[in-house]
């Protein structure tokens, strides 16, 4: 299982109440490395890898750049893939960072979930051309849970969305949004 987690800064206020509620999706079984996710992509991609056509993509098949709708809450205990769209089309996350933690033992979901934070804030600026307090995008992320950790999964993937819940469209990369 890995959890789908919105960042929750002090400093975001109202802002954060409301994407936490959008945001705390689980995606039960769906480790990035060897986790028990999948790795089908039922997507169109172009010869750059980029999606042209929607379609279901396993989480652990999402790559760099990818937009994703989110996944009712009802379905949320089962989901392993993603419906991704293309990112020229209205859609409610972004993946902007993929990343993967040390070998060693699971040192408990808040510390991976801090780490993982920790991490995706510190590469949001330079993706994003803006200060994360100065943006009108929330931080989300993946991360392995106890049980995919013990089946070696070591990856997480970091995820924007509009503070606002608003869907996005285009690459929020460099856009100062």
């Amino acid at each position: 299982m890995m959890k789908f987690e919105p960042y929750r800064p002090a400093l975001r206020g109202i802002a954060v109440a409301l994407a936490a509620g959008a945001a705390g999706l689980i995606f039960a079984g769906c480790g990035l490395v060897g986790g028990g996710g999948t790795s089908d992509d039922n997507s169109i991609r172009d010869g750059s890898g980029v999606i042209t056509g929607a379609g279901e993509v396993g989480v652990n098949a999402l790559q760099l750049g990818d937009c994703f709708n989110d996944t009712p809450a009802d379905e949320a205990a089962d989901i392993t893939t993603v419906d991704a769209v293309p990112c020229v089309d209205p859609h409610d996350n972004e993946v902007y960072y993929l990343g993967a933690l040390p070998e060693a033992d699971y040192p408990g979901e808040d510390l991976v979930e801090e780490l993982v934070s920790d991490q995706c804030l510190t590469v949001f600026d330079a993706f994003a051309g803006v200060a994360y307090a100065e943006s009108q995008l929330e931080i989300g992320y993946i991360f392995p849970s106890k049980g995919s950790w013990t089946q070696g999964d070591r990856g997480y993937i970091c995820v924007v969305y509009d503070v606002s819940l608003n869907k996005i469209q285009g690459s929020m990369r460099g856009r100062g949004y």
